[in-house]
């Protein structure tokens, strides 16, 4: 049999390699790296069991994978971002999942997706969450990734990360970005990408972020690890979606902490007049000389995720 991970060309989020190497981890072996938008007409013609798990989907009309892709459906999310939602759930599909049910979904409402149409579903969580640190040091590194989202506007960005963190730490900060600048990469320099990210969340001394696929890996990985949930809000879609389930896994930092941070029409003026500099700001509370450990809650989805892997593998 040959095995498959999922590869994602063009795609600007580091984060979608970091679960593909989370996958790698768990195979005896990878023989295709298979584009997720185009897994109904693969560049492969023979047997392929593939780790389905991740985002789903810039093109959701490439839809479903080819006969000769033999998924574990994991980790799997659905975006409600576009017509994936709606696509992806149609009632002339149900036939096709009922073969691979029941369907590990990495956030309850994509559970909620599949058991509307009668398929058989769980909570699998992430994949990162089976991610093994492989460093044995730890260095003084406070990593902010991302720390605020990109649909704030830069100065206020700016004005609030340069006060999140106390001055007599400035100097362990270090930037990390999961958006990348360039997207015309070949697959191993993308994949290379977010080994080296892992590596720097399996060294640090704590990460601060606003990225699930940051936070996730951090608690695999024993890094404490702060989430902050702000910025996710939209007057078309809900991207808070994406994180039942998953957010009672971290110790979360939230809106509140950040003065006109929300998508209320007062607030948005307000950022644009840049007047949130008048309203003060505090370093987060955090204990930033000896941060708390992370919830050990994720560990039961480490297990059964591994399980569930293993039996995929055995299976004949």
């Amino acid at each position: 049999m040959k095995y498959g991970v999922i590869s994602y060309p063009g795609s600007i989020n580091i984060g979608d390699e970091v679960q593909s190497v989370a996958t790698v981890r768990l195979l005896p072996r990878v023989d295709y790296y298979l584009p997720r938008e185009e897994l109904n007409n693969p560049p492969v013609s023979e047997d392929v069991k593939l780790i389905c798990n991740g985002w789903f989907m810039m093109k959701p009309k490439n839809w479903p994978p080819a006969k000769n892709i033999i998924p574990l459906f994991t980790s799997f999310h659905i975006t409600n971002s576009n017509s994936s939602y709606k696509l992806l759930t149609q009632k002339k599909l149900i036939d096709y999942y009922k073969q691979f049910e029941p369907i590990g979904c990495r956030d309850m409402k994509t559970m909620e997706y599949f058991k509307k149409i009668g398929i058989k579903a769980y909570f699998s969580n992430c994949i990162t969450l089976t991610l093994e640190n492989q460093f044995t040091e730890r260095n003084d590194d406070i990593l902010l990734v991302d720390p605020l989202r990109y649909n704030y506007t830069k100065p206020y960005r700016d004005f609030f990360i340069d006060k999140m963190v106390p001055k007599k730490y400035h100097y362990n900060i270090k930037f990390v970005g999961q958006r990348r600048k360039v997207i015309d990469l070949s697959r191993e320099e993308r994949f290379a990408e977010a080994e080296k990210l892992i590596e720097m969340y399996s060294k640090a001394k704590m990460v601060i972020t606003s990225r699930i696929h940051a936070a996730l890996p951090c608690l695999a990985l024993g890094t404490p690890v702060y989430f902050i949930n702000a910025g996710y809000h939209s007057s078309l879609f809900n991207l808070n979606d994406r994180f039942e389930g998953i957010m009672d896994l971290f110790n979360v930092i939230g809106e509140d902490v950040f003065p006109y941070s929300s998508a209320s029409v007062f607030h948005r003026a307000i950022r644009g007049l840049n007047l949130y500099k008048f309203s003060g700001s505090k370093p987060l509370p955090i204990d930033w000389e000896n941060p708390g450990p992370n919830s050990d809650d994720y560990m039961k989805y480490t297990k059964l995720l591994k399980e569930k892997v293993k039996g995929f593998l055995l299976k004949t």
